[in-house]
This record gives structure tokens, C-alpha cells and sequence, in this order.
């Protein structure tokens, strides 16, 4: 397989530049976006518009209803179908999106986890909440690799990584290296990540420009459809806030408010994550002679 792929935090422009790029290169665009796959749910995940997509085909938006989950491994076995099938018609697929996880499942393929051991979890998540440093250490020991790309902080994914490593005697990052060699693909990357006040600021104007757009109503629709609050979708940053304050009341700017902090917050664990990643470009922007991009990843993946 073959593909671009461009990542970054939410509203740092990957849609703009992936249609310049895709224009350039007569392609089409793969969404590596968890929440866009959800039908019904346009303003508030931010899914481009049928002006906005300029013709460009678009695939794995609006696939699922927001009460069906939507896993990496599934997106990895549908678009690498996509991609493929471009692959034979000539093409270099953009895989473009904010849900590192899921190009990385594309990427390297997905190791077979054990069950979890609930004892052993509850074991360690005690362990974590008691002293997650001490915690941490260990995993550095067993594994530095994940320790690395794991914050100190994230007891869920630490524990993760050490509960693998109990249950089969293999590190978590070993598992993903071997998968990897198994897994055919080659892939230019590349990175969009303004400077964070100027990405905090695209953030914030982009949720005002959602609620003037009708997020709001998108929400209450949504409501009325029959689907709650716990459902896969209905997680997603933006609609959380807006069905708490719906249901409890109380001032809805600073239900705004949070959902502004709680976006900017995704996007710093965003940027956390691309800096464990190596890329073949990082940009701040997306205003770049977009042919020089383009006959870059084609140098690349043509060799």
C-alpha cells in the first residue's frame, strides 16, 4: 500500500491542505477522523461541506449511526481497501486526519491483545492511584519505548502497556514491531502543528462559529432521534457539554466555555502524541507551494 498521510491536532487546517494536495495530485481523501464517521453529526465534528470538499471524493465519513461504535481496527481494514484499489488505478490516496491511532492501526496493522485480567487490572490501576510515578518507572524498565510516547499521567494507557507486558512476557512496543514488519505499506507523513496560542485561538473561533452554524440544534436533534448521552457518538467533545447543559441547565456560556477548554485540552494530548512520531514534513501551516509537497511524496513513494 501507498498513501499520504497528513495528521495534526483538531483545527490546525489538515482539510485545507488536503485538498490542495489532492488537487495537485488528482487523488481522493480517506477521513481519519472518529468522530466524522458518524452519521448525522456535521457541524460539530467539523465534517467538510459538499462546496467545501471541491469535488474531491471523500471516503469513511458518515458510516456508522452514533449509537455503533466505530473501532481502529475496522478503519484499518476499510481503508486499506480504499487505498489499494486507488493504488491500482494509479492513484495516491490521502489519508488525512486527527485520530493518530487509527493511521497508525493502517500503518503497522494491530497486534492480537490478550483479554483483559481484571485482576490484574484492578491490581494495577490501585498500584497507579496510590503512586502512579512509582508506576511509571516500571513500565520504563520493561518498556522504554511505550514510556516514551506514554505521558506519566495517563494511568489508563500505562497500566495498558504493563498489563500487556504481565500477560505475555513481550512489551507492548515489541508486539507493535513485529505487526509492523508483517504489514506492507509505505506512507509519506506529514504534520500540521501551529504554534499552540495561535492554534488555541483557531480553536476557540471554530466552536463559535459551530454554535452560530446551529450546533446547538444539531444536538437537540439528535436528542429527539432517540440516541443518549452514553452513546459512541454522542461522547464527542462539543456534544458532551451541550446535552449536559441541556439536561441540567445553568448558563450556556460556560458550557461554551468548557467545551472550548476541553477542545483545546484534546489538542494538547493530540500534539503529545505526534511528538513520538516521526514525520517525513512538519508544517506550521498549510500555506506552502503545495507542488513541491506533492513531488515530494510522490519521490518517496515511487522509489
Amino acid at each position: 500500500m501507498r498513501f499520504i498521510t497528513i495528521q495534526g491536532p483538531t483545527a490546525s487546517g489538515k482539510t485545507a491542505l488536503a485538498l490542495k494536495l489532492a488537487h495537485a495530485l488528482d487523488t481522493e481523501i480517506i477521513s481519519a477522523d472518529s468522530r466524522q464517521v458518524y452519521r448525522y453529526m456535521d457541524i460539530g465534528t467539523a465534517k467538510p461541506t459538499k462546496q467545501e470538499t471541491q469535488g474531491i471524493r471523500h471516503y469513511l465519513i458518515d458510516v456508522v449511526d452514533p449509537d455503533e461504535s466505530y473501532s481502529a481496527g475496522r478503519f484499518a481494514e476499510e481503508a486499506g481497501a480504499i487505498v489499494r484499489r486507488l493504488n491500482d488505478e494509479g492513484k495516491l490516496p490521502i489519508v488525512a486526519g486527527g485520530t493518530g491511532f487509527y493511521i497508525r492501526a493502517l500503518q503497522n496493522g494491530l497486534f492480537e491483545s490478550p483479554d483483559v485480567d481484571m485482576a490484574l487490572r484492578i491490581r494495577l490501576m490501585a498500584e497507579a492511584e496510590r503512586d502512579i510515578e512509582k508506576v511509571y518507572q516500571r513500565l520504563t524498565e520493561v518498556d522504554p519505548k511505550s514510556a516514551e510516547r506514554i505521558h506519566r499521567n495517563d494511568a489508563k494507557r500505562v497500566v495498558r502497556a504493563l498489563e500487556i507486558f504481565e500477560q505475555t512476557g513481550i512489551s507492548m512496543s515489541e508486539h507493535w514491531r513485529r505487526q509492523q514488519e508483517e504489514n506492507s505499506c509505505r506512507s509519506f507523513d506529514i504534520l500540521i502543528l501551529p504554534e499552540r496560542e495561535a492554534l488555541y485561538e483557531r480553536i476557540d473561533k471554530r466552536f463559535n462559529l459551530m454554535m452560530n452554524n446551529g450546533l446547538l440544534d444539531e444536538v437537540k436533534r439528535l436528542i429527539e432521534m432517540g440516541y443518549k448521552p452514553d452513546d459512541p457518538g454522542m461522547n464527542a467533545v462539543g456534544y458532551r457539554e451541550l446535552v449536559d447543559w441541556l439536561e441540567n441547565g445553568g448558563e450556556i456560556d460556560a458550557a461554551i466555555a468548557l467545551a472550548k477548554q476541553k477542545s483545546r485540552n484534546y489538542a494538547k494530548r493530540q500534539t503529545t502524541w505526534y511528538r513520538s512520531v516521526e514525520f517525513d514534513l512538519t508544517l506550521r501551516d498549510a500555506d506552502i507551494n503545495i507542488y513541491s509537497v506533492a513531488e515530494a511524496a510522490q519521490e518517496k513513494l515511487a522509489t
